[in-house]
């Protein structure tokens, strides 16, 4: 590109995905004090005639992040070529901004086709996004209005005729992927990302499971109606998770289902139109559907055959149900049919491309636990006594400090991602902590919610790197007592309390907490008269029933408290919290309203603090964050569009971190600058503490040396060297052995 006549020109053409095209963003970069000048914004048609133009000062607009243009929609028709033309004019001291731009080959855009500028630029395009608005347009609303009609009918008239209903039964099945599969393999993700043959297997996938449940059933009309039915409610179910979560809904998730259900409340769950479409057409199958004829006339058949065809049918379906699940789940025909399968930090890509049913297929193929190569308990019992006998005690004569963790539910600094300036300081007590205390970031292997994770992690010393994606283990592994942090400090002689202002069957806390070792757990009941802010009890209120707790200790007993709070839970965009600090380059109602919950939460923990640095018995405190929060998309994108010289991988890595702090009112050596990941976080407590610790936690001490990060998305050496994960579960296989025998065996 160049500068022309003392101006910047671009042009490049796009074409609307439909009629309801709300705004346009550019990004303009330059100085930030431009002074006088515009960015004048034309769109015209494919004959050069001028539909809509505008000039944009530069002091309105957004320097190095997007600038939001609005446009009338009906002006607009979707699948018509168009031609962006951004002229960029100088200011008053002449200097001239320009925009950015970047590659169109490896994600092509219908709307980011060509960049010109004077001649043509291959495989280039304006760096745009274009936002439409979720509403339901004329033509859209006369289809639903159609379906909704064509459903009626299906109700009120049908035929009689079991010849025409039979038909109608092949029909919908054939018509269901098809129809209503594409629309919902879609509603997550965008098909010009699909490899070219993604959408064929996946629909391959849903008749697979249409025949399946036919064969089994023996009726056309329970096989369209179960089939539309479950992949519908599937589909949804993705939808909403990863719109709230930044994840898609994985197999394991469903083990945590009643967890969900109970916060699910706090989350607006209001369907864009493209699944109010594919729910109206749902309907229209499954009404159909059930007033079709099974498929075989069974009245002319004797008993002996009927039952005969049905256990043969039967038994075809279970052998279908056998190869096909061998064949997708213990072979590589997935892969060797060109499927991606990527491991690390962008794992997520594999939906992209891959589609849902068929990464949901391979994520059931990678979610088994395998025993580590050269795995044995004899190994196990050489590696903990090589390892072993480093741990750490209090100096002869020292008082063991009372401890308090914190975990405080969605605590992050949300700047930590990048560019991010606030209208003012919403930490400003948690980062000026200086004197006697240790502090840094550690990293999560979650994000936007599985806070159990974060818990399981910090208190067994274990890592979520070594396990499958989205793998529970509070729901799915923990099953009896195990060596945990909490036991640790049970053997040093402290009385051990959990507190969590919620319900004791989120995550199987209730049982899970007594196989930790704790003595007793307060839960939401025993916080009956609590102030509640946003999503629930306040911080505030926790920390006063620790001050409870502390003042009602018996003479010489030693206290562990761990509280988890509630207050910053997600469910950002419909809260009542007033908003006291926002994000000064940054448009996001979401983060507003985080940062200010943040600020609250600030504000409690300094309460907590002044109550304990009176107190003459030494006092350990530990709060940190158990994930970042998931906010909007476009938030993550004006901060990264700010942020120069950060890559993907930074980007992605930067928002699994969470601040961490451990202050005390004695003298401790002080660090900052710790970066970590969760499984060290409790032998860090510990050694701060002086506790004595298990073999295990005396090897993680050691590893945490050498590898100081290692989570979902891969690991980190002591040189700050990443390393993505391979996909064959051979790294760090000593660690790997312990973890399974201590989990598994």
């Amino acid at each position: 590109m160049e500068a022309m006549d003392g101006e910047f020109v671009c042009s490049q053409r796009f074409s609307p995905e439909n009629s309801n095209l709300a705004n346009f963003g550019i990004v303009i970069s330059g100085d930030e004090d431009l002074q006088g000048g515009n960015a004048v914004v034309t769109i015209s048609d494919a004959k050069d005639r001028v539909l809509f133009e505008t000039s944009i000062p530069y002091e309105e607009a957004t320097i190095g992040a997007y600038t939001d243009i609005d446009i009338d929609s009906s002006l607009l028709r979707a699948g018509k070529i168009y031609y962006l033309s951004v002229r960029m004019e100088a200011d008053e001291r002449g200097r001239i901004p320009v925009l950015r731009a970047c590659s169109s080959t490896e994600y092509p855009m219908a709307e980011n086709i060509a960049l010109e500028q004077g001649e043509t630029l291959q495989d280039a395009q304006l760096v745009t996004r274009y936002r439409y608005k979720n509403t339901v347009s004329t033509k859209k609303f006369f289809r639903a209005f159609c379906i909704c009609i064509a459903t009626a009918l299906g109700i009120v008239f049908f035929p009689k005729n079991r010849n025409l209903r039979r038909l109608l039964g092949v029909m919908l099945l054939i018509a269901g992927p098809w129809v209503l599969g594409r629309r919902l393999e879609l509603l997550t993700f965008n098909s010009k990302y699909f490899l070219p043959f993604a959408m064929k297997w996946n629909m391959g996938v849903m008749y697979l499971f249409e025949l399946i449940v036919l064969l089994c059933t023996q009726s056309f009309r329970a096989s369209v109606c179960v089939s539309n039915l479950a992949l519908t409610l599937l589909y949804t179910a993705n939808y909403f998770v990863f719109s709230y979560r930044g994840q898609p809904l994985r197999l394991n998730d469903l083990t945590a289902v009643g967890t969900a259900a109970e916060v699910v409340g706090n989350y607006s769950l209001r369907p864009n139109s493209h699944m109010a479409m594919a729910w109206c057409i749902c309907c229209f199958f499954v009404v159909h559907g059930a007033r079709a004829e099974t498929g075989i006339c069974w009245k002319a058949m004797g008993k002996f055959k009927k039952a005969a065809i049905r256990l043969i049918s039967l038994l075809l379906g279970t052998a279908l149900v056998w190869v096909s699940g061998y064949q997708f789940l213990h072979t590589d025909i997935l892969k060797e049919a060109g499927f991606v399968d990527i491991h690390g930090f962008d794992q997520n890509s594999n939906y992209v491309f891959n589609g849902y049913l068929v990464t949901s297929l391979m994520d059931i193929r990678n979610s088994g636990v395998k025993k580590p190569e050269g795995y044995s308990r004899e190994n196990v019992g050489e590696l903990l006594r090589k390892w072993g006998g480093e741990g750490r005690n209090a100096p002869e004569g020292e008082t063991k400090p009372h401890i308090i963790l914190i975990m405080n539910e969605s605590f992050s600094d949300l700047r930590v991602l990048g560019n991010l300036q606030t209208s003012e300081e919403n930490l400003a007590f948690f980062n000026g902590l200086e004197e006697n205390v240790v502090k840094g970031y550690v990293n999560a292997s979650v994000i936007g919610g599985g806070t159990a994770n974060s818990e399981f992690e910090v208190f067994t010393g274990c890592s979520l790197g070594f396990l499958p994606l989205s793998y529970y283990p509070y729901q799915q592994c923990m099953t009896g007592e195990m060596p945990s942090l909490v036991s640790n400090l049970k053997e040093a002689g402290y009385t051990a309390y959990s507190m969590h202002p919620e319900s004791k069957a989120n995550w199987n806390r209730g049982r899970v907490y007594q196989y930790l070792g704790f003595d007793k757990s307060l839960w939401i009941e025993d916080f009956p008269e609590a102030e509640k802010r946003h999503f629930g009890v306040t911080d505030l209120e926790t920390y006063k029933k620790v001050e409870e707790l502390y003042e009602n200790r018996e003479p010489g007993e030693k206290l562990f408290v761990f509280d988890l709070t509630i207050q910053n839970h997600g469910g950002y965009s419909s809260s009542e919290v007033e908003r006291s600090v926002t994000a000064s380059n940054v448009s996001s109602e979401e983060a507003d309203t985080y940062l200010s919950l943040i600020q609250k939460s600030d504000e409690d923990f300094r309460q907590l603090i002044t109550y304990f640095e009176k107190e003459k018995e030494p006092v350990l405190i530990c709060m940190f964050g158990d994930h970042q929060p998931k906010l909007e998309d476009s938030f993550y994108e004006n901060v990264y569009g700010q942020t120069e010289g950060i890559g993907q991988q930074d980007k992605t890595l930067n928002m699994y971190k969470t601040p961490f702090l451990i202050w005390a009112n004695y003298d401790i050596p002080e660090r900052s600058g710790i970066d970590i990941s969760m499984n060290y976080l409790g032998i860090l407590l510990a050694d701060t503490a002086g506790i004595k610790t298990s073999p295990f936690f005396d090897f993680l001490r050691q590893y945490m040396e050498e590898y100081p990060i290692i989570t979902v998305n891969g690991y980190i050496d002591d040189t700050g060297n990443y390393v993505n994960w391979s996909g064959e579960n051979d790294e760090h296989l000593e660690y790997r052995q312990m973890q399974y025998y201590y989990l598994f065996d």
